[in-house]
């Protein structure tokens, strides 16, 4: 099956260093959504995130390659933004991913603590236009009950809402 009529889901992080967590994610979601591939992306620089010291980005591939390698061959390590240099915007990368995949195809992979912050991502509205959001739970961070609790910018693209479907 090629990518053009495969569902593509895109796995973008820190990975400082990948984990269980990760893993377990991936694998659920994977099952769940019928995902035939998924691009794992370290990130150069994430815009949310101070900079800290530890791993270089070219460092944290190498960790999210060697980690990868033992998850099967679904997930792909896609060294694109690290390439890229400097802040990775996930919008460049769905743009790149487009160039192959149909968007009804493309599938957006975030932690429910980055979907907290999604008004302060990057042409927002391209993003969800051009993939499928799929919002996974993490420690410490609660899904929104209801419309009201999602974040602005996306409480206005929104048509219909329940818990598990927007």
């Amino acid at each position: 099956m090629n990518s053009a009529s495969m569902k593509v889901g895109i796995f973008g992080g820190s990975f400082n260093p990948p984990h269980m967590g990760h893993l377990n994610s991936l694998q659920t979601i994977t099952k769940k959504a019928g995902l035939g591939k998924v691009h794992v992306v370290p990130a150069a620089q994430n815009p949310l995130k101070v900079q800290t010291e530890g791993p270089s980005p070219e460092q944290r591939l190498e960790m999210t390659k060697l980690a990868v390698e033992s998850w099967g061959p679904q997930y792909f390590v896609d060294d694109q933004e690290i390439k890229r240099g400097g802040i990775s915007y996930t919008v460049d990368t769905v743009r790149e991913l487009r160039k192959t995949v149909p968007a009804e195809n493309l599938y957006l992979i975030v932690g429910i603590d980055q979907f907290h912050q999604m008004d302060k991502w990057k042409d927002l509205k391209e993003l969800l236009s051009e993939s499928n959001l799929i919002v996974t739970s993490r420690t410490g961070h609660d899904f929104p009950e209801n419309k009201s609790d999602l974040p602005a910018k996306i409480k206005k693209l929104v048509a219909e809402y329940d818990f598990n479907f927007i």
